[in-house]
């Protein structure tokens, strides 16, 4: 598998380990891998340009779990970046990793997406049938990916592809972050009175459902929906994020539209009082935020018994208290 030093690789690791799965793990040179040197697992080194790598890291594998992406706020809240980066973690390395598992003789490939696909405007809940119509660079990289799995599916390869919603757990880098410094904020804004649905699924609901897919042959050549099947308003997660972190309620609706003429001002506030929020105030990360988006797992739950089990309350125990 790759991606296995990330919050989901990481969570899938643990989970393969406690089904006596042997697992091999395909590491950048760069990647922090100390934490896995714990575990009993191999550790190849290689990148997308290390065919021969590659082919070590599939060879004599049943299946190939590819989580392994790119992933910063700026690129999945805005369009316009250098999109190199992008184009040689999310794309590149997905079609040399299929070609190295088409050559390996691998049985099953999961590559593990996201909703990103969908980008925003579509009716919700939205299903696996939405067209993909991506507004982010980051969305972008995913479908260009999805189609390079779809590519070797037809050549005979059994894929399944998984599309989580936004995931949150523990070793998240990024969401956590984000929506701990707004709760911070002295005086907290809601955009649009907060009443947009979002869907933030916990990362242990995400890779039960990884693994049951990669228990069934039901699950071959088809695409799911990861979400919490749960959808929080805006307004209900920050202010339950504020409740757990012990900070009282001041809050205040401001519009969206407003934010964005003042974009450039609001910017500046935000890198002095919450560095990183900077990075939403964009068309798209507002669009995200201000409209109600949310997925269908019905399919997940008809076809691999998916119920996600974390709701939000209990989930952020699970990142500020982690259990022994």
């Amino acid at each position: 598998m790759t991606g296995a030093t990330g919050m989901i690789g990481r969570s899938l690791v643990n989970r393969l380990l406690a089904e006596d799965v042997s697992v091999r793990i395909l590491a950048r040179p760069s990647s922090d891998v100390r934490y896995l040197r714990t575990l009993p697992v191999d550790v190849i080194r290689g990148e997308a340009e290390d065919q021969e790598a590659l082919r070590r890291s599939a060879r004599g594998c049943h299946s190939v779990f590819h989580v392994a992406g790119l992933i910063r706020p700026e690129y999945v809240f805005d369009r316009g970046h250098d999109f190199s980066p992008l184009l040689r973690a999310n794309v590149y390395l997905t079609e040399a990793i299929l070609e190295a598992s088409a050559q390996e003789g691998v049985t099953r490939f999961f590559y593990v997406s996201s909703t990103s696909v969908y980008g925003i405007g579509a009716a919700v809940p939205i299903s696996e049938h939405a067209p993909t119509n991506p507004c982010s660079d980051y969305g972008v990289s995913k479908v260009m990916a999805e189609q390079r799995v779809k590519v070797y599916q037809e050549q005979g390869l059994a894929t399944t592809i998984i599309r989580p919603s936004i995931v949150y757990g523990p070793h998240d880098r990024h969401l956590i972050r984000l929506a701990d410094s707004l709760a911070r904020l002295p005086i907290m804004p809601m955009i649009d009175g907060g009443h947009s649905l979002q869907d933030l699924v916990f990362v242990g609901d995400v890779v039960e459902l990884i693994w049951q897919a990669s228990q069934t042959d039901v699950a071959i050549n088809k695409v799911y929906n990861a979400g919490s099947d749960a959808p929080l308003s805006l307004r209900e997660m920050l202010l339950t994020m504020r409740a757990y972190i012990g900070k009282p309620t001041h809050a205040f609706s401001i519009s969206s539209k407003l934010l964005l003429r003042a974009a450039f001002l609001a910017k500046g506030s935000l890198k002095y009082f919450a560095p990183g929020l900077e990075t939403i105030l964009t068309p798209v990360g507002l669009a995200y935020l201000s409209g109600d988006l949310y997925y269908d797992v019905s399919l997940a739950r008809q076809e691999l018994n998916f119920y996600p089990k974390v709701d939000f309350k209990r989930g952020l125990k699970f990142i500020f208290d982690p259990p022994p």
